[in-house]
């Protein structure tokens, strides 16, 4: 019994230790999240990882947009982001530096996605499905 306890203490520790991928959504392996207070710094981030072979180019609505003026004055506005991504690899897509001064609640979603040289595939809205990946 102590044997097997001192393997599944090391075991269960391992799994509970990392963060978790449930959170977020998911469309055609491409999995994103909006994280508040990311890593306790205070910045609402948005981050996202591929999970395909070939590098692609994701693009992302962002809501609300930066404007040059602290806070954000409506009317509020999306702005499109394209960020070329490695698979496998997570990438910080946008952050809001404030939210104090980000007046409605931070959006970020994929709408559209290509592989090198290809058509762009648009994102349909029915086609987003939450996360539900485990690890990280």
């Amino acid at each position: 019994m102590k044997k097997f306890l001192g393997i599944l203490f090391p075991v269960a520790f391992a799994v509970s230790a990392g963060e978790s991928r449930a959170d977020g959504w998911e469309v055609n392996n491409i999995w994103w999240n909006l994280i508040l207070n990311y890593h306790n710094s205070g910045e609402d981030v948005c981050v996202a990882e591929q999970f395909n072979n070939q590098t692609l180019a994701v693009t992302f609505d962002i809501f609300p947009a930066p404007g040059l003026v602290t806070p954000i004055p409506k009317p509020y506005r999306h702005q499109k982001i394209t960020q070329i991504m490695k698979p496998y690899t997570i990438y910080k897509i946008f952050g809001w530096i404030d939210p104090a001064q980000t007046p409605v609640p931070p959006q970020c979603t994929v709408v559209g996605f290509q592989l090198a040289g290809a058509k762009r595939a648009r994102v349909r809205p029915q086609d987003v499905q939450k996360s539900f990946r485990w690890g990280w």
